[in-house]
């Protein structure tokens, strides 16, 4: 409920350059409300919704989202349960986000599958500070964000994969 009346509210804030809802209870639910108002917001470069209980439905919601949010330079989803198919949907609008350059996806239970969808899209989109901290990303996701970095034709600032299982 909160998120709804939240969503109309910010939907009515065109000069918002930086919203912060980390540890709260938004789920899908609430995600999907404010991903729906969230393009009204032309300036927005910031969104922080970590620790939101936002799963693979919120992260379809997102991508959807962030393709219309053309200011936005940083997304932190840490610590939600986007898992690969959640992260497959955010990748697939990358691309399309130019002036997206940091995304935060730590501890979200991504694994290889997830970190493959990244990696095809690594090279071409503006993401330069990439946090997968605390996944599943093991040996197989490490080996293809690797070969990703070397096709990019922009330099990675910063990459995070801490407590990975990377050996």
């Amino acid at each position: 409920e909160g998120a709804s009346h939240l969503g109309e509210a910010v939907s009515r804030c065109s000069a918002l350059t930086r919203l912060e809802l980390g540890r709260n209870d938004l789920l899908n639910e609430g995600a999907g409300q404010l991903a729906a108002a969230l393009p009204n917001c032309a300036a927005l470069q910031y969104l922080d919704l970590s620790e939101n209980g936002i799963g693979v439905e919120g992260a379809a919601n997102i991508a959807g989202m962030l393709t219309k949010c053309r200011q936005l330079t940083a997304l932190c989803l840490g610590k939600n349960s986007i898992s690969d198919h959640g992260c497959s949907f955010l990748s697939m609008a990358l691309p399309r986000c130019p002036a997206l350059t940091c995304l935060g996806l730590q501890s979200n239970a991504i694994g290889p599958r997830g970190c493959a969808k990244l990696a095809s899209v690594l090279p071409i989109c503006a993401v330069s500070a990439l946090n997968l901290a605390e996944n599943s990303v093991k040996d197989e996701g490490a080996s293809q964000l690797a070969s990703a970095l070397g096709k990019r034709q922009r330099p990675m600032q910063s990459l995070k994969l801490c407590a990975n299982a990377v050996g």
